[in-house]
């Protein structure tokens, strides 16, 4: 809240973050007359409390933005891999010392969280945090970096999502290739590093996993091939939200219905009355709740950066281009697949930071090259 009242002393200057804040304002009270006028479900604290979600990590950009000179990148990308790692050693700590929260509860399958409401969220979180560390395990390969990426790569598996897995070994993956992608004079640490990934990180990673997929009944489910390209459990829950939104009228397709409403329907659809159901498909959520101009604008600010940093990997072919480009991808392939990515604001509080990353990259502003 102190991060949100703050940045608003700043909400009539002219930047990215300011503009996109005042757009956001604007188009959501014309949504929400429109759900008023509709009588549509409308708790307005629950409405807060959604919407603070994108608030509160555009509130911290328009910060780094007001500080853009005194910021390098380099502060920057050491701050979000503080933030991982205090993260990650927390959720170890209280898994090792047997107070972590499972991440499916007691009664479904492999996985903690610390003292995390949400697996998924700070799972896409620590995975973002841990392209920082391969950033500089490739620009400069020292010792503590390696250290902190396998830090962040065991709590990312010990997580237990099969997004979270499947995006941590993506890194590792990434880091191994990372020489066919970038041009660079690369450290012996690296290669002694990427070595040790090649031919023991990869098998350990591929063989803990089969073990827990054959002592955990929940966590060989869930890695199904049949359901995986099935979409899993957001399977169910986008064809609900198809079922729901075929009754939608033109104006509930541009201005949405709201979360409140479109929980309630959705659990309406699966039997669940009297509650509400969240979608967890980003995408889907997010066009539901806030309609195609309101909804599309918080996708598409995103997946902006995202192609920004592809096009510029092409144009460079350098080692923080590349990595941005991964964080980019990861994060909008987990929005789509698995959610907790647009909506979250525990990742979008980490993708915020790459997209003032992004800016100074592209505009060459106090770039260090």
């Amino acid at each position: 809240m102190m991060i949100i009242l703050f940045s608003f002393r700043y909400i009539l200057r002219t930047n990215r973050a300011t503009i996109l804040l005042r757009v956001f304002f604007l188009l959501l009270l014309f949504c929400y007359l429109y759900w008023e006028f509709s009588c549509y479900v409308d708790d307005l604290i629950e409405l807060l409390r959604y919407v603070s979600k994108f608030i509160y990590p555009y509130s911290i950009l328009i910060v780094l933005y007001v500080f853009r000179k005194k910021l390098n990148t380099d502060t920057l990308l050491h701050y979000v891999l503080a933030y991982g790692l205090i993260c990650a050693v927390s959720i170890l700590l209280s898994d090792l010392l047997g107070f972590s929260a499972d991440s499916y509860g007691e009664d479904y399958g492999y996985g903690v969280k610390g003292l995390f409401n949400a697996g998924n969220d700070i799972g896409l979180s620590l995975i973002l945090c841990n392209c920082v560390s391969a950033y500089y395990i490739g620009n400069g390969g020292d010792t503590k970096y390696i250290l902190f990426n396998v830090i962040l790569l065991i709590t990312s598996l010990r997580i237990g999502s099969v997004a979270g897995m499947i995006g941590a070994v993506s890194v590792v993956l990434f880091l191994i290739m990372q020489p066919f992608f970038v041009r660079n004079k690369y450290s012996k640490n690296f290669y002694r590093y990427r070595h040790l990934l090649l031919w023991a990180g990869i098998p350990l990673i591929v063989y803990s996993v089969y073990l827990i997929m054959n002592t955990d009944a929940y966590t060989l489910e869930k890695f199904n091939i049949e359901r995986l390209m099935s979409g899993g459990a957001r399977a169910v829950l986008a064809e609900a939200f198809y079922a729901v939104s075929s009754d939608f009228t033109v104006a509930d397709g541009l201005f949405g219905i709201g979360p409140n409403e479109l929980f309630v329907r959705i659990a309406h659809y699966l039997g669940l009355y009297g509650t509400e159901r969240a979608l967890e498909v980003d995408h889907l959520e997010s066009i539901g709740s806030f309609g195609f101009i309101l909804g599309g604008l918080l996708l598409l600010y995103p997946i902006f950066y995202w192609l920004r940093c592809i096009n510029y990997y092409v144009k460079e072919r350098d080692s923080l281009s590349f990595w941005m480009a991964i964080s980019f991808s990861l994060f909008v392939f987990h929005g789509i697949f698995a959610g907790h990515a647009f909506t979250s604001i525990v990742a979008m509080t980490v993708l915020v930071a790459f997209i003032f990353v992004a800016d100074k990259m592209y505009y060459k502003i106090d770039r260090e090259r």
